[in-house]
């Protein structure tokens, strides 16, 4: 009677298909799948812990070079601060006009005065909720706010002084941008859960905090991108 060949995890299989350019994935699996065979044949749990480090090691190794090409980092540099730009700006109009946490999990109005504004994304009811809430997104009234727009003007003069003094390079420019865009929402978050405010004084923290995060997103993607966009030409004259 013959043995049936053992099948390596399906999942891991798909992850490598997705993932890997066809170039690379017909060769590499080949040799996976023969490797994997021979080793079934003496444990078939030992084979597939294998199977799944190889295929994590190999995607893991791909990405980061992916990630490495100035070409791919600045269309990602587009693409997700723009998302963002789009989820901030639903979370923005959402707490402006929501009157009730009816149809929330229980715990939600807890997490929000924790100013935990985000996780409001993963909530079936703010989705629920989208058509309502994107149709008062052309009320920009709400958002206009002092302390956060002084704030955003003084973080990206300050980004931008510092690049002309020190001259940036692409990543340097990338994480004190990003750093500097996050700072004012997590102070919020810390600032929120270290005093014993009232929910009228959370209101204003968190409204400080995300507006503040809105106002930075496109600027600071602009000032990544123009770095990218150098980078690319640098590469191209070698």
């Amino acid at each position: 009677m013959n043995k049936s060949h053992p099948n390596p995890p399906k999942i891991a299989m798909i992850l490598m298909s997705v993932i890997l350019p066809k170039r690379i994935h017909q060769n590499l699996v080949g040799d996976l799948l023969e490797e994997f065979e021979q080793m079934s044949e003496q444990d078939s749990k030992a084979a597939n812990s294998w199977f799944w480090r190889q295929t994590m090691e190999t995607n893991l190794i791909y990405l980061s070079g992916l990630l490495q090409r100035p070409t791919v980092l600045h269309k990602l540099n587009i693409i997700v601060p723009v998302v963002l730009f789009f989820l901030a700006s639903l979370l923005i109009s959402w707490l402006s006009n929501i009157d009730s946490l009816e149809g929330y999990s229980e715990g939600m109005w807890h997490r929000l005065m924790e100013g935990k504004v985000h996780l409001a994304l993963f909530e079936p009811a703010f989705w629920r909720e989208l058509q309502t809430v994107g149709a008062e997104l052309i009320d920009l009234g709400m958002y206009f706010h002092t302390p956060s727009m002084v704030f955003a003007t003084l973080n990206l003069t300050l980004l931008y002084t510092m690049d002309k003094k020190l001259t940036f390079s692409t990543l340097k420019m990338t994480l004190w941008g990003y750093g500097l865009m996050l700072v004012p929402y997590a102070w919020a978050l810390i600032h929120i859960n270290s005093q014993q405010l009232t929910p009228k004084q959370i209101g204003p923290v968190i409204a400080f905090g995300l507006i503040t995060f809105f106002y930075m997103i496109l600027p600071v993607s602009y000032m990544v991108n123009k770095k990218l966009k150098n980078q690319i030409k640098q590469d191209l004259l070698r």
